[in-house]
């Protein structure tokens, strides 16, 4: 079975690439043959992570400031981030048969954990987690 969608477009769906490749041919095979397939050729079905998008001007910016600051004296940076994790609500995949739907209950404000880590020239700080909703 030749596949080229699924080469072409990775992240399609398998019963999309099961309609375009039955459109193709005049022999039709099923969802189930394409998803095995698929997987056969080391796909897998995965949730999507968010990754921030860098233009062409986010990166000159930043080479900008890197370049501004090679005579900085970083022994006296700290440098810090913090980064917020939701305990529920994350995602989750799951198959459903026929027209059933994929719920799930969930609290309204998720509880999350917030974690603030820093460090310099000189080593790093002890993390920070602390929890709030």
């Amino acid at each position: 079975m030749s596949c080229k969608l699924s080469e072409s477009e990775p992240q399609a769906v398998y019963t999309k690439i099961n309609r375009r490749f039955n459109q193709l041919r005049e022999n039709n095979v099923s969802h189930e043959t394409v998803r095995k397939e698929l997987l056969r050729r080391g796909y897998r079905h995965k949730v999507v992570r968010n990754i921030p998008m860098l233009t062409d001007r986010h990166k000159q910016h930043r080479v900008s400031w890197a370049r501004s600051n090679k005579q900085t004296d970083w022994e006296r940076v700290v440098l810090s981030d913090e980064v917020s994790i939701w305990l529920a609500g994350g995602k989750i995949r799951l198959w459903c048969k026929g027209s059933q739907e994929a719920v799930k209950p969930r609290n309204k404000h998720s509880p999350k954990l917030h974690v603030w880590g820093a460090f310099s020239a000189r080593g790093t700080f002890p993390l920070k987690v602390f929890m709030r909703t």
